[in-house]
C-alpha cells in the first residue's frame, strides 16, 4: 500500500511540475488536468485504497465498493463540456502490447457528481521493451446523453487508473486505447444514475454488552448504493430504544455528512434493542442487541423478604433473604471474588449486638443471601449491613427498616408475682414465708408480670392467667362450708396481669398463682381471712336451743322469756368480742286481732352482754295476742327483725271476726271458703281450736226475686246451702260453702265447747265483732260461649249509617252476668270479591255496657254481603256468627267523577262525548234504576260571539245520556255553534232517602227542578275548515299587469260558517292556469297578520291574457273558483302612472304592512292596497318621502324581519323586498312614487289642475 501511494504521489507531482496536458483541443481558461487533485490520493486525507489488504478494492456493475465512503469535496469536480479528443503523443519507440496483455476492471453503473474509477493491470509488464506512461493511452468519447469527465492516473509500472465524473443522468459510451490498440471490452458502456439511500449499505456500530449508568455510543452511517455516505437520511432517520426500561433521556447527534452517534444511558440491566430505520426501512443488521450488566453493589439499595427481617421472638432462628443490588436497584448476577458482604443487629438501647449468617445463593439468574440470626434480648435492632469490593473499598449503610424481636414463650417460672393489699398486713409464718393478715370482704391485688425463659418482658401475651385458693383452716366444719372466694382476673394486653381476691368467709387460705400452666415465682402464699367489724343488720336471733330464729316465737303470759343475739358482720362471721347494746321493742301488729282494750304502747327491753359476742334479753307481758318483736342497735334492726311473736291467752270465745282470704264473693258453681277467727273476752285470738261450729247460709228474703224464671230450680235454690267446716288448731275455723244460684246469702254460725262436752248445752250463736252481720254474695260464674243471646235479630244496614246488634253473657247456669269485663271481638269480611283484590272488613266498635250485655256497632261503606265472625275471650262462637248486608246509598252528587274531552272543548259538527261516573260518597255504585241525570249545553251569556252570528242565542244543546253498566253514564251532543258554552248537568233522584238533602240553584228555571250537580263551560270551537264555505275577495280577482303582483284574500270557514284554518292535513292552494290549462306564474299563499282565518294569495305571470285562479282547499274548490283573471300589458309611460290620491303607487302588500303597523282592526275602514294606505304606510315626519331603491330596499327589511319577519314568507319566488326594489324601474329617486292610470284619467286631471 505504502508502494502504491508513493507511485501516485510522484506520477502526480510529475505531471504538476510538467503542467496539464489537456485532453480537448479546443483553447480553456480553467485546463483541466488528467491527474485531478483527489482529497485522499494527494492532499492527505483519507486514501481510496486503504485497508486493500484487509477488503480486496473491486469496483462492479454499481459503482465503488461501499465499505468507502467519499467527501463532499470529493463530489466538486470541474465541468467538461466537450468530447475528449485522441490522444496520441508521437512515441517514437513503442512498446509491442497485445490485447490480451491486459485486464481491465470495467464499471457499469456510477453515481452522479461522485468520481469511479476503473482500473486497468498490465499482466506481461516484464515483456515490454518500455514501461508504459499515461502517453500511450488514447481515450475516445463515442455517445450518450451524460458526457462524464475523464482523469488518468499512473500507479505504478503495471496499474492504471481511470476516474470518470458523471454530472447528469444518462448512458455514454468510449473506447480506450493503449498504444494503438483497443483494450479488450472496449467500448465501455456507463451509466450514471443519482444516488439513494441503500439500507443493505447503511449500519450502525454498537457495544455488545455495557454496564448500568455508563453512556452507552452507538455509530450510525447511513450510505447510498454505491457506498457513499448519505446525508439525505438524516431527516427521516428513526431510532426506537426497547427494553426492561424507557429510556427517557436518548441523544442522537448529526454529523451533517450521513452519519450520526446515539448516546443513551440505561439503569436496568436486561437485553436492550436498538432498531434504526430510515425511508421506513432497517438498517443493515437491525435491530441492534446490547446487554446492560449491573455496577458496583451499594448496600442501600439492597432488598430484604422474609418474616425475619422484621421481626423475630427471642430464643428463636429467624431467617430471610438478602438480595444484593447495586446502585440503580438492579439485581446482581454475580459476585467477584473480592467481594465480602457482612451483616450485624444492634439493639437501640442496649447495644447488644447479634451476628448475621449469610450464605449466597442463586435464584434464576440472581444472586441472594440466605441470612440466619438467633437473638435473645428482645427489643429493637438496627441492621448494619458492609459490603467489601475487590479494591479493599468497604461501603456500609444501615437499613432503614428495623427487626423487632418479641419475647419467646410465656415461662410461669420467669414471670413476678406482686401482691398488695389496703386493709390488712403480713408475718412472717415458721418457714420463714409470708403471710397475709386481712378483714373480710377486703381485696388481696395480684399483679403478674410475664416473661419468657430469658426473662425478657412480655408487652402482649394472649395467656391465661389462673388464680385457685383453698380453705386450709383446722374447722373441718368451716372447710366443708367454706364458700369460694370471689376472684377477678384481667390480662391489661400490655404482657402485665392484674387480679384480685376477695374472701367473705374467715378462715387461713392456700393461694395458688399459674400462668401459662406453671406456677409463677412467689406462688403458692397463705392468707388469712378475719371477721370483720359488727354488723348489726347481720347480727341473728338465737332461741334457748341457740339456733337461728327465721319465723316466729310463742312466750306464756305472766312468765319471763329469754332470746340472745349472735353478733356478726357483715359477711356473716360470728364476732367473738362484745361491746355493743341491744334493746327489744315489744308491739302488738297493726293487723292484731284485738278490740282496744289493752295498751298499744311498744314495750322495751335492753340486752345483756356476755362478752362472748352474744347478748341476753328477757322479757314478760301480761296480755296474749300477737306480737312483733324488733332487736335494734343505733336504730338499726338485726336480721329477720321484727321478728313475730305470740303470746298464747284465755280459751272462752266472745266474738270472732271475718279472716280477710275468706271469700265474701263467691262464684255460682264453685267452692267458696269463709274463715271466722275467735276471740277472747279482750278481744285477743284465740290460739288454739278445739271448738265445733254450725254454720247455716240462707236466701236473704230481699233479694229473693226471680232470675230464672223455672219452678223447679225455684224450689232448690230456697233451700239452706250444704257447708262443711274444718278447725286449723290457731283459733281461726274454715268454712266451706257453694251454690249454683246467685244471689245474697245470710250467714249464721253456733258453737260448742268439745272439752265440755260432760256438761250437756245448747249451741251458742256466736256475734260477730261489732254487732254487724255476716252476709256473703254469691255471683255468675265465667261466662259460657254457648249460653250467649242476640236479642236483636236486623243484620241490614246501609253505607254509611251506623248499625248496631246487642250480645247479653251468661255462665253454664244460664245466670246472666252482672258485670263486664269479656273480650268480645267482632270482624266481618264482604263474601265475594274479585279475583287477585283485597278483602274488605267491616269496622266494628264493642260497647261494654258492665251489666253482661255489649252492644256491637258497625257501618258498612262498601255495598254487599258480609261474613261475621263473634269471638267471646278469642274464640269464635258460631251461633252468634251472622251474615251482614250492606245496602248501597244514593248517589253523591260530590263523588261523581266527569270525564272526557267533552267537557272541555268540541268542535262544530262533531259529536262530543263525556261519560259520569256515579257512586255514593263512599265509592259504591248505585242503583241507577231509581235515579236519572239530565244534561244540556246553552251558550254563554258573556262569552265571545262569531262575528255575523246571533249574540243573544239562547239555543239550547240536549244532550243524550245512556248508562252503560258500573255506575257509568255516557254523555253525547252535537254542537252547531262555535262560542263558549255553558254545560249543565242535573240529578235527580226517584227514591229519596233519609239523611240525603237536595242543593237547589237559585238561577235554575222550573222546567228543571232537580238539583244542579255539574256546571262547567265549554270551549266549542268551529269545525273543520270547509271550501263550500270560504270565500275570495280583492282587487286580484279582476286581473293585474304582467310582472306585477295580484293579491286576493280568502276568507276560510267552515261548514256553519264559523272562522277556520285549515288543519294540517288540509292545503290551501293557488293556482294560475292559462288557456292551455297549463299552471304559469308564481303563487304564493300566506297567512295574513291580525287575521284568524284570512290568507293573501299573491300571484304573478309575465304573460299577457286571460287566465283562471284556481283556489282550493283540500283539492275542492272554493266558493266561485276558479275565478278569471286578466294579465294586461305593462306597458305604460311614466307620465300616466299616477293616483287618484297622493300619487302614490299603488301595492297591496305595503299597505298590507301599513294596515299591520298601525293594527288596523277594522279591514273595511282602509281599503287593503288603497294609496292611502301606502302613503301612511311611507309617510314619516308629517311629510312624505322620495324613496330611492336603495331606501326601499333598506326600509322594507327593517320592517320585515323586526316586527314582519315571521309572517313573510321568504321561500316565494317573489318576495316584499324583490316587489320594493322593481319599483325602482319605473321611477327616478328624484320622482314621486305613482299609480298607473289610464290616459284619460290623466287628461283629466292635468286640465283641472290647469284651471287652478
Amino acid at each position: 500500500m505504502d508502494k502504491l501511494m508513493s507511485v501516485i504521489q510522484e506520477a502526480n507531482s510529475s505531471q504538476r511540475n510538467a503542467g496539464n496536458t489537456q485532453l480537448d483541443s479546443t483553447p480553456s481558461t480553467s485546463s483541466t488536468s488528467l491527474v485531478h487533485h483527489h482529497h485522499g490520493v494527494v492532499g492527505g486525507g483519507r486514501d481510496l485504497l486503504e485497508d486493500e489488504e484487509r477488503q480486496p478494492f473491486y469496483v462492479g456493475m454499481r459503482g465503488v465498493d461501499r465499505k468507502y465512503s467519499i467527501c463532499k469535496e470529493v463530489r466538486e469536480r470541474s465541468e467538461n463540456d466537450k468530447f475528449l479528443r485522441n490522444f496520441n503523443p508521437a512515441i517514437t519507440d513503442k512498446p509491442q502490447i497485445r490485447v490480451d496483455d491486459y485486464f481491465v476492471d470495467s464499471i457499469r453503473e456510477i453515481a452522479v457528481g461522485i468520481p469511479a474509477y476503473m482500473r486497468m493491470w498490465i499482466l506481461n509488464v516484464e515483456d515490454l521493451r518500455k514501461k508504459l506512461t499515461w502517453e500511450d493511452f488514447d481515450l475516445h468519447f463515442l455517445s450518450g446523453v451524460s458526457r462524464p469527465k475523464f482523469t488518468l492516473r499512473q500507479v505504478n509500472d503495471d496499474l492504471f487508473v481511470i476516474e470518470v465524473v458523471a454530472h447528469l443522468q444518462g448512458a455514454c459510451a468510449f473506447a480506450v486505447k493503449c498504444c494503438g490498440i483497443t483494450l479488450k471490452d472496449s467500448p465501455f458502456h456507463i451509466h450514471a444514475v443519482n444516488p439513494v439511500w441503500s439500507p443493505t449499505n447503511s449500519f450502525a456500530i454498537a457495544p455488545s454488552q455495557t454496564f448500568c449508568g455508563d453512556v452507552v455510543r452507538v455509530d450510525i452511517t447511513c450510505k447510498d448504493q454505491f457506498g457513499y455516505l448519505f446525508p439525505g437520511a438524516s431527516e427521516t432517520l428513526d431510532i426506537s430504544l426497547s427494553g426492561p426500561a424507557v429510556i427517557d433521556k436518548m441523544k442522537v447527534k448529526d454529523n451533517k455528512d450521513g452519519s450520526h452517534v446515539l448516546f443513551f444511558k440505561a439503569t436496568k440491566i436486561g437485553r436492550y434493542k436498538i432498531e434504526i430505520s430510515a425511508f421506513n426501512d432497517n438498517l443493515r443488521g437491525s435491530p441492534y442487541e446490547i446487554l446492560v450488566l449491573p455496577t458496583k453493589p451499594d448496600p442501600n439499595q439492597t432488598k430484604m423478604e422474609g418474616e425475619g427481617c422484621k421481626k423475630a421472638v427471642a430464643g428463636c432462628v429467624h431467617e430471610f433473604v438478602m438480595e444484593p443490588r447495586d446502585k440503580y436497584g438492579n439485581s446482581r448476577l454475580v459476585l467477584t471474588s473480592g467481594e465480602k458482604w457482612c451483616a450485624e443487629l444492634i439493639e437501640k438501647n442496649s447495644g447488644e449486638k447479634v451476628k448475621i449468617n449469610m450464605k449466597p445463593i442463586r435464584s434464576g439468574k440472581k444472586v441472594l443471601f440466605r441470612c440466619d440470626y438467633r437473638a435473645f434480648k428482645s427489643g429493637k435492632y438496627e441492621m448494619t449491613l458492609s459490603v467489601t469490593e475487590e479494591d479493599g473499598v468497604v461501603l456500609s449503610a444501615v437499613m432503614p427498616n428495623s427487626i423487632v424481636v418479641l419475647p419467646g414463650i410465656t415461662s410461669g417460672h420467669k414471670s413476678i408475682l406482686n401482691v398488695t393489699t389496703t386493709n390488712g398486713y403480713w408475718t412472717l409464718s415458721n418457714d420463714k414465708k409470708k403471710v397475709w393478715l386481712l378483714k373480710a370482704g377486703s381485696n388481696l391485688d395480684l399483679n403478674v408480670q410475664s416473661c419468657d425463659k430469658f426473662g425478657n418482658y412480655k408487652y402482649k401475651d394472649i395467656s391465661q392467667l389462673v388464680c385457685e385458693a383453698e380453705y386450709v383452716g383446722d374447722d373441718a366444719e368451716k372447710a366443708s362450708n367454706a364458700p369460694n372466694l370471689e376472684i377477678k382476673v384481667k390480662n391489661n394486653r400490655d404482657g402485665t396481669f392484674s387480679g384480685s381476691l376477695r374472701g367473705t368467709k374467715a378462715g387461713k387460705y392456700l393461694c395458688h398463682v399459674k400462668l401459662g400452666g406453671e406456677e409463677v415465682d412467689y406462688s403458692p402464699f397463705y392468707f388469712t381471712l378475719m371477721p370483720a367489724f359488727l354488723h348489726v343488720p347481720s347480727c341473728c336471733a338465737l332461741d334457748m336451743m341457740k339456733n337461728v330464729i327465721k319465723g316466729g316465737i310463742t312466750g306464756l303470759v305472766g312468765e319471763d322469756n329469754m332470746v340472745m343475739v349472735q353478733g356478726r358482720d357483715m359477711y356473716g362471721n360470728d364476732v367473738d368480742i362484745g361491746g355493743h347494746d341491744f334493746c327489744a321493742i315489744l308491739q302488738f301488729k297493726p293487723n292484731a286481732q284485738t278490740a282496744g282494750k289493752v295498751s298499744t304502747k311498744p314495750i322495751s327491753f335492753m340486752s345483756k352482754d356476755n362478752k362472748d359476742g352474744t347478748y341476753s334479753i328477757k322479757y314478760k307481758t301480761n296480755v296474749s295476742g300477737d306480737y312483733s318483736m324488733s332487736i335494734v342497735s343505733f336504730a338499726k334492726h338485726i336480721m329477720h327483725s321484727p321478728i313475730p311473736l305470740c303470746m298464747k291467752g284465755q280459751r272462752d270465745i266472745a266474738s270472732v271476726i271475718i279472716d280477710k282470704e275468706s271469700n265474701i264473693r263467691a262464684v255460682a258453681g264453685q267452692r267458696a271458703m269463709l274463715r271466722i277467727i275467735a276471740l277472747d273476752t279482750f278481744d285477743n285470738r284465740q290460739l288454739s281450736g278445739g271448738m265445733t261450729m254450725y254454720p247455716e247460709i240462707t236466701l236473704r228474703s230481699k233479694t229473693n226475686r226471680i232470675i230464672i224464671k223455672d219452678p223447679l230450680r225455684e224450689k232448690e235454690r230456697r233451700k239452706p246451702l250444704k257447708t262443711e267446716v274444718v278447725d286449723n288448731n290457731d283459733g281461726s275455723y274454715d268454712i266451706f260453702y257453694s251454690s249454683e244460684f246467685i244471689g245474697e246469702y245470710n250467714v249464721v254460725i253456733k258453737y260448742s265447747d268439745e272439752n265440755k262436752k260432760n256438761k250437756e248445752s245448747a249451741p251458742q250463736q256466736v256475734k260477730v265483732k261489732n254487732g254487724s252481720f255476716l252476709r256473703v254474695q254469691i255471683v255468675a260464674a265465667e261466662v259460657d260461649r254457648a249460653s250467649c243471646t242476640i236479642t236483636d235479630h236486623d243484620f241490614t244496614a246501609e253505607a254509611g249509617i251506623k248499625h248496631h246488634f246487642t250480645i247479653v253473657t251468661a255462665d253454664k247456669f244460664q245466670n246472666r252476668l252482672d258485670h263486664g269485663g269479656v273480650q268480645i271481638e267482632a270482624q266481618a269480611w264482604k263474601e265475594y270479591l274479585p279475583e287477585g283484590s283485597d278483602d274488605v272488613l267491616l269496622n266494628f266498635d264493642v260497647q261494654d255496657n258492665d251489666d253482661g250485655s255489649y252492644h256491637i256497632q258497625y257501618t258498612g261503606y262498601i255495598s254487599g254481603t258480609y261474613v261475621s265472625e263473634i269471638s267471646i275471650n278469642g274464640v269464635k262462637v258460631d251461633a252468634l256468627s251472622q251474615k251482614l248486608t250492606i245496602l248501597p246509598g244514593l248517589t253523591d252528587p260530590s263523588a261523581c267523577i266527569f270525564e272526557g274531552k267533552g267537557i272541555e272543548r268540541a268542535k262544530c259538527g262533531e259529536h262530543a262525548t263525556f261519560s259520569i261516573v256515579t257512586k255514593d260518597k263512599f265509592g259504591n255504585i248505585p242503583d241507577h234504576v231509581n235515579e236519572k241525570f239530565q244534561v244540556f249545553l246553552q251558550p254563554h251569556s258573556h262569552g265571545k260571539q262569531v262575528k255575523g252570528h246571533d249574540s243573544n242565542s239562547t239555543t239550547r244543546v240536549r244532550a243524550k245520556s245512556v248508562y252503560s253498566e258500573s255506575g257509568e253514564y255516557k254523555i253525547t251532543y252535537l254542537p252547531r255553534k262555535a262560542c263558549l258554552h255553558q254545560l249543565f248537568v242535573f240529578y235527580n233522584p226517584i227514591k229519596k232517602r233519609p239523611g240525603w238533602s237536595l242543593v237547589r240553584q237559585s238561577y235554575v228555571t222550573d222546567e228543571w227542578s232537580s238539583s244542579l250537580i255539574f256546571k262547567c263551560t265549554v270551549d266549542i270551537c268551529a269545525g273543520k275548515a270547509s271550501a263550500k264555505n270560504t270565500s275570495a275577495k280583492g282587487n286580484g280577482l279582476g286581473g293585474t299587469l304582467a310582472g306585477r303582483p295580484g293579491v286576493v284574500t280568502v276568507n276560510v270557514r267552515d261548514m256553519f260558517g264559523h272562522p277556520q284554518l285549515p288543519e294540517e292535513d288540509q292545503e290551501l292552494k293557488a293556482e294560475l292556469i292559462d288557456k292551455d290549462g297549463c299552471s304559469v306564474g308564481t303563487t304564493t299563499v300566506s297567512q295574513r297578520e291580525g287575521s284568524a282565518n284570512e290568507f293573501i294569495v299573491i300571484y304573478r305571470y309575465e304573460g299577457e291574457g286571460d287566465h283562471k285562479l284556481h283556489i282550493t282547499l283540500d283539492k275542492e274548490h272554493i266558493v266561485r273558483s276558479p275565478f278569471p283573471v286578466t294579465i294586461q300589458s305593462n306597458d305604460i309611460k311614466v307620465e300616466e302612472l299616477r293616483v287618484h290620491n297622493n300619487d302614490l303607487i299603488w301595492d297591496s302588500d305595503i299597505a298590507l304592512m301599513w294596515e299591520q303597523k298601525h293594527n288596523v282592526i277594522n279591514v273595511d275602514a282602509i281599503p287593503a292596497g288603497s294609496a292611502k294606505a301606502a302613503a301612511g304606510y311611507l309617510q314619516k315626519a308629517g311629510r312624505t318621502q322620495v324613496v330611492s331603491l336603495g331606501e326601499s330596499i333598506t326600509l322594507a327589511q327593517i320592517e320585515s324581519e323586526q316586527r314582519y319577519g315571521h309572517y313573510i314568507t321568504r321561500k316565494k319566488a317573489m318576495s316584499l323586498h324583490s316587489r320594493i326594489a322593481n319599483l325602482n324601474q319605473f321611477y327616478s329617486p328624484s320622482m314621486r312614487i305613482r299609480r298607473p292610470v289610464s290616459q284619460q284619467q290623466e287628461k283629466e286631471r292635468r286640465s283641472g289642475a290647469a284651471g287652478e
